[in-house]
């Protein structure tokens, strides 16, 4: 079986080794992330998407670190066919500007560190979410429907 994205790969490991580690962070933090929590974690996200209306055709930028929350919405945003942007912590506010202008993010997902940097950045111009809220900023449908891929669709 060919599998068509990072998110189905994901998750047919999940389901075929649960208890396995997904994330393991290294001692110093004492945190590992075993399935198949981290996937309903990210088909809980990936609800929460559909839910405020993203869609296929959008990007997102991430300015998360290296946290595990930077997979869970990696995951999420991908069987939605929503391009994520990577953004660096270290980037001034005019270069992250110009990221976002060329990239024509609809969203911008910050941890509370990188949150005054997004919105120095964006000025308003692109709704800022905090990783640790449910709720994302609600965006006009466009009126194309998305379904989430299967491992039955295979």
């Amino acid at each position: 079986m060919t599998l068509t994205s990072p998110y189905l790969a994901f998750k047919q490991t999940a389901l075929q080794y649960p208890g396995n580690d997904f994330l393991h962070i290294p001692a110093s933090a004492r945190k590992h992330y075993a399935t198949p929590e981290p996937l309903m974690r990210i088909d809980e996200q990936v609800a929460r998407y559909l839910d405020a209306g993203y869609r296929a055709g959008m990007r997102v930028a991430l300015l998360l670190e290296n946290r595990p929350e930077f997979f869970v919405h990696l995951f999420a945003l991908n069987p939605l066919g929503i391009s994520v942007v990577p953004l660096n912590a270290d980037s001034r506010p005019h270069e992250i500007a110009y990221v976002a202008e060329h990239s024509e993010i609809v969203l911008a997902v910050g941890i509370d560190m990188t949150k005054p940097l997004l919105h120095a950045a964006l000025q308003d111009k692109v709704p800022v979410a905090d990783v640790n809220t449910s709720a994302l900023p609600m965006i006009e449908s466009t009126g194309r429907s998305v379904t989430t891929p299967s491992i039955d669709d295979e």
